[in-house]
């Protein structure tokens, strides 16, 4: 044996010395040592046997010597994974283990590793390492919206909910393998982990119900993966609207953005806004979170109501689940009038009115309190102070116009509009009218408001002067100098705060430039002038910066080149002056090749000036071939030919049949108003606000020039050819109504005292005599049949009226004659 052979050669000199000796010539065969041999599962992959780490019992150990093969009496591993070997003599062994593996798990040791023992014998180890082919859970959480057990394009995720592992059914703290959160497709997976038996434990939101339960076991294999798909039902996080229109006592989930913070109006309560509306959150834990203004959060709480206010709250006793999500912008607030806050519209919303004038300020010394205010229409409403606010009684003054921001709500059946600071709080400023605007001078800083008629975009793309029309009841004007991005659109109602400046000779408005949109207005229709008025406009004129319609308009010239977006069209107007029709930007979607020279055409377009009278067109709808009579001219022009001579005019009436004399019906375009009469009643019936073409014969009739009839048998000729505004009516002083200045026109003269009120004659018809503010006697002559529509119990003798009608002339007397009581307003 080797043993042998090492210890002969260790002790030959010995044995040489004793050569005469009659024993047995080999040496001491040594001290027997002790083996022991693990097998265990590295667990935790840490290359050595750790607490961790699994013993494998119950293999069966074998030591062969390796001079001579023999084979120990094998050993069995105990419930530490050790096998023992006892009384071994010194010399090289090698180990073998036999027996079943745990399943998943691969020797990472040696296969038959050697053991050798010293010839002093000793304690000598060896084992065999195994490791596990690690496996994975991968699950996906999500509705299975048709019902098909696979999860595809009909099927709604869960994002963002808490997925728990742990080591068989322990799903204590001692157990846990792990936490992840599903991702937006509601996927999570757990890798790496030792084959075995393990507890998911999904924790979702309270909206939605875990199909099977929200606790599972399953079991993961060695070196595969677990595909673990978790359904559910119930709804995930849902609008604020969804959540507002819940059955109370509902669950709901909800994310937006906090426009109320803790604090503000209750040290618990916040206000939440999404896409779709806004919430009140109740019974905010403020010891754990403290939302503020812009910061996005998810809210879980009960619906319910306070005060007949819809909010989220937790059951009593509890608080509502707030988490802060990180940040978002706050909503722009929506411009809202007094009569969409007193029907309890856009509640829990932001919301912002303007100008409103302040009626009454709640008394007490409480820092809460109420503010009645009346929007511009007189509708009266709520604001409700909250002492968090800051705001102050000595804040608002009775009578004075504040711009106002907060939020809509509700306590009981009193709508209310709450602010969150004095930041919501501003003191209107004064604005203007446009015509006002229009007579100062260049270099005025001016106030106005209106509504837009060409919206950023359609005249010019600058980036550095852009422009847009507004238009209000007095006038229009161009706003230069805008961002093209987020400009005012067509009907937006807007404030424009700017400097007046004359530019190519158009009056403007430039920077510095304040834009506050205060919502939608209703776009006002073009006033219909001549094409020679058109050609005769500067920046005097009162329609300048106004829509307006000038009729057949023959084309003489396009400039620029074929790919032009921007270019001027010239133009002819029947009287032979010439003008330009301005198309400013390829956003009209008007090419070059759309104009055909030779052609006319009717235009509808801002008037302007740019060295020189224009027409500024917005879109393809401004343009359509001329249906036109060559001979139309305007009003004013008509009326200042001779009796007797052929006209053809276009306007809208501001009278109608039945009208205000029988037959007859007034029309006006933008010079000027006048009566087209007809001796027994015109064949067809027109209505305010009809757009008409009347050919007919210039006429003098009681000192009033009009247009007739032919003849006694040729009929003046009305053809109604669409719609248009009615103008307002023109307010006028009693010495400007008897100049006869605005004769045929819709006037207005305001605080007239009445004096005397004729009979009725047979036909219903009367006067009224009043007295103006200025002294003028003025005359309101009550026509047949509206005589019947406004009795002289309309009148007192002695009070005051403002009166509505059209200026007109009878024996060469002026009169106002009013149409309907509606214009007749009571002082």
């Amino acid at each position: 044996m080797l043993r042998r052979t090492i210890l002969a050669g260790m002790l030959l000199a010995p044995l040489i010395l004793s050569a005469c000796d009659d024993k047995d010539s080999t040496g001491p065969e040594g001290t027997a040592g002790t083996v022991t041999v693990r097998a265990y599962v590295d667990s935790d992959g840490s290359g050595t046997f750790t607490t961790g780490d699994t013993p494998i019992s119950g293999g069966i150990v074998t030591l062969t010597n390796n001079e001579d093969n023999a084979t120990l009496v094998p050993a069995t591993t105990n419930a530490q994974g050790i096998a023992t070997f006892a009384a071994v003599m010194p010399g090289a062994y090698t180990t073998s283990l036999s027996g079943n593996a745990p399943q998943g798990a691969v020797l990472s040791s040696a296969t038959t590793p050697t053991v050798v023992v010293p010839f002093r014998g000793g304690e000598i180890s060896s084992e065999f390492r195994f490791v596990f082919n690690p496996g994975t859970i991968s699950g996906q959480l999500y509705r299975d919206n048709n019902a098909n057990n696979v999860f595809d394009a009909g099927d709604t995720p869960a994002p963002g909910q808490t997925v728990s592992l742990f080591r068989g059914t322990d799903t204590t703290a001692t157990g846990l393998v792990g936490t992840v959160t599903t991702d937006n497709a509601g996927v999570f997976t757990f890798s790496t982990l030792r084959p075995g038996q393990y507890t998911v434990k999904i924790s979702a939101i309270p909206t939605i119900q875990i199909v099977g339960g929200a606790s599972q076991t399953v079991t993961v294999g060695a070196n595969s993966t677990f595909a673990f798909p978790v359904k559910f039902t119930g709804s995930l996080i849902g609008t604020i609207a969804e959540a507002r229109a819940a059955a109370p006592g509902s669950i709901a989930a909800i994310e937006g953005v906090v426009t109320v913070g803790s604090g503000s109006f209750n040290a618990r309560s916040i206000y939440v806004q999404d896409a779709t509306g806004g919430i009140n959150v109740f019974a905010v834990d403020t010891s754990v979170v403290r939302p503020r203004v812009g910061d996005r959060v998810r809210v879980i709480g009960t619906v319910g109501a306070n005060a007949q206010d819809i909010q989220l709250s937790a059951p009593t006793g509890s608080n509502v689940t707030v988490t802060i999500l990180g940040t978002g912008p706050v909503p722009t607030p929506r411009v809202v009038t007094g009569a969409q806050i007193n029907a309890f519209q856009f509640q829990g919303e932001l919301g912002t009115i303007n100008r409103v004038r302040v009626v009454s300020i709640g008394g007490g010394t409480s820092t809460s309190f109420s503010v009645v205010v009346a929007d511009g229409t007189g509708t009266e409403f709520v604001l409700r102070i909250n002492g968090g606010t800051l705001i102050t009684r000595a804040d608002f003054v009775v009578g004075s116009f504040y711009d106002i921001t907060g939020v809509l709500n509700r306590f009981n059946t009193t709508a209310q509009l709450a602010p969150r600071s004095i930041a919501d709080v501003v003191q209107a400023a004064s604005s203007i009218t446009i015509a006002a605007a229009r007579q100062k001078v260049d270099g005025d800083t001016v106030l106005i408001e209106g509504v837009v008629t060409a919206p950023v975009g359609v005249f010019s793309t600058s980036t550095t002067g852009n422009q847009f029309n507004i238009q209000d009841k007095t006038g229009g004007i161009l706003i230069l100098d805008t961002p093209l991005a987020g400009g005012p659109a067509l009907g937006d109602s807007v404030r424009v705060r700017g400097v007046i400046r004359l530019s190519g000779g158009e009056l403007l408005l430039r920077a510095p430039l304040t834009i506050t949109k205060l919502g939608t207005g209703t776009v006002p229709a073009p006033v219909l002038i001549s094409g020679a008025y058109a050609a005769a406009s500067t920046a005097a004129d009162p329609l300048q910066g106004s829509l307006v319609r000038a009729n057949n308009l023959k084309v003489t010239a396009v400039s620029g080149t074929a790919t032009s977006t921007s270019y001027n069209v010239t133009v002819q107007e029947p009287a032979g002056a010439s003008f330009a029709i301005r198309v400013g930007s390829a956003a009209t979607g008007i090419p070059q090749t759309f104009w055909q020279v030779g052609t006319s055409y009717d235009v509808t377009g801002t008037l302007a000036q740019f060295n020189g009278a224009q027409i500024k067109v917005r879109s393809q709808a401004d343009v359509m071939v001329s249906t036109s009579p060559a001979g139309v001219t305007s009003i004013a022009a008509a009326k200042a030919r001779n009796v007797g001579d052929t006209v053809v005019v276009e306007g809208v009436v501001t009278s109608g049949k039945p009208g205000l004399t029988g037959g007859a019906i007034y029309v006006q375009d933008g010079t000027g108003g006048t009566q087209v009469f007809q001796s027994g009643g015109l064949p067809t019936d027109f209505a305010v606000g009809d757009l008409v073409r009347v050919r007919g014969l210039v006429a003098l009739n009681q000192g009033e020039k009009h247009i007739a009839r032919f003849s006694t048998t040729v009929p003046v000729e009305v053809t109604k050819i669409g719609t248009g505004a009615v103008p307002a009516p023109r307010v006028v002083t009693g010495a400007e109504l008897l100049s006869r200045t605005f004769e045929g026109m819709l006037v207005r003269v305001n605080d007239l005292t009445v004096t005397a009120i004729s009979t009725p004659s047979s036909s219903g018809a009367y006067n009224v005599d009043f007295t103006a503010p200025d002294g003028s006697v003025i005359r309101s002559r009550v026509e047949s049949p509206a005589g019947s529509v406004i009795p002289t119990s309309t009148f007192t003798v002695g009070s005051r009226y403002d009166v509505i009608g059209i200026a007109a002339a009878f024996a060469s007397i002026e009169q106002i004659k009013p149409r309907t009581t509606a214009d007749i307003i009571a002082r």
